[in-house]
Formats: C-alpha cells, sequence, structure tokens
C-alpha cells in the first residue's frame, strides 16, 4: 500500500493563478526525477495551443516553468 506523500511546501503557480482557463490534462515525472514534474496543459476556452511545460521544483519551495508562456491559438 502506498503512503501518501509528506507536504513540504505549498505555493501557488502564479503564471496560472487567476486564470480558470488553463487545464492540467496530465502529470508525469521523467526520468524518475524528484524535482520535476511534466504537464501537459489545455484551454478550457481555447486561448492558447495544448502545450507541455515542464515544471521544476527549486529549493525554499520555488519552482521554474519551461515555457512560461503558451503559443496563442
Amino acid at each position: 500500500m502506498d503512503e501518501a506523500p509528506d507536504v513540504v511546501c505549498s505555493v501557488p503557480i502564479t503564471e496560472f493563478n487567476g486564470s480558470s482557463d488553463v487545464v492540467v490534462q496530465s502529470a508525469r515525472r521523467p526520468s524518475d526525477s524528484v524535482s520535476e514534474l511534466e504537464l501537459s496543459l489545455v484551454s478550457s476556452h481555447g486561448i492558447f495551443k495544448p502545450y507541455t511545460v515542464a515544471l521544476k521544483l527549486e529549493r525554499g519551495c520555488k519552482y521554474r516553468l519551461s515555457p512560461a508562456v503558451p503559443e496563442a491559438a
């Protein structure tokens, strides 16, 4: 049985904050990396094209998105 992970910190992703348009379609952890997630994002209103972003976790509850801005539809 898998145990629930401990929450180390919690911070809003400011690039998505306040936008109900961003939908995380899927998430995966590439190459068993504990500090990176690959998110497949779509727009519920068709404002941007579906895209994949790498979310890299850093010390101090910080993160980096790459690419940080989606391409407009």
